[in-house]
């Protein structure tokens, strides 16, 4: 009986461990083919929102992106939405506009900087994207692929807004 309790108590433990080890990690979401996947985490203190706008495309249906010809059928990101403690964070369409196929999504944060990583695509046309924020706008966007994961291939850097 004695031996019962510790390995009830051991199991207890390793379960308690995984769960904060779960927590402490980046906060993520399978992104649907179609319709609005939502990721929700709070990060430093900040409640982040990000929703995904998809939509399905058959090869015959119109508006189907020429560039992905190779494939049947696709499903594309029509929006992306992002607020941060309720305020809108305005996502320009550069940052969304060529994922295809993506799978899912996740968040990090560190010093003072969000970074969304989705990732999609198929085979030779594997993929990742790095979209970097503050709580005010996008600040970078990285494109990575499957052959050089670890070298940004693409990198866009967004400026302030311009006051007039």
């Amino acid at each position: 009986m004695k031996h019962l309790a510790w390995g009830v108590y051991g199991i207890a433990v390793i379960i308690a461990f995984a769960a904060r080890v779960s927590f402490a990690g980046p906060q993520g979401v399978k992104v649907a083919k179609e319709g609005d996947s939502c990721l929700r985490a709070v990060l430093n203190g900040k409640k982040v929102q990000i929703t995904f706008h998809t939509a399905s495309l058959s090869k015959s249906d119109r508006g189907f992106p020429l560039a992905l010809s190779d494939y049947n059928e696709v499903s594309v990101v029509q929006g992306i939405s992002i607020s941060v403690d309720g305020q809108t964070v305005w996502v320009p369409r550069s940052a969304y506009a060529d994922l295809f196929n993506v799978r899912g999504a996740d968040i990090t944060f560190e010093n003072g900087i969000f970074r969304l990583v989705t990732g999609g695509g198929g085979g030779a046309d594997t993929y990742s994207v790095h979209v970097y924020f503050n709580t005010k706008r996008i600040l970078k966007r990285e494109t990575f692929n499957s052959f050089s994961p670890h070298k940004a291939l693409e990198v866009i850097l967004y400026s302030p807004p311009v006051k007039m």
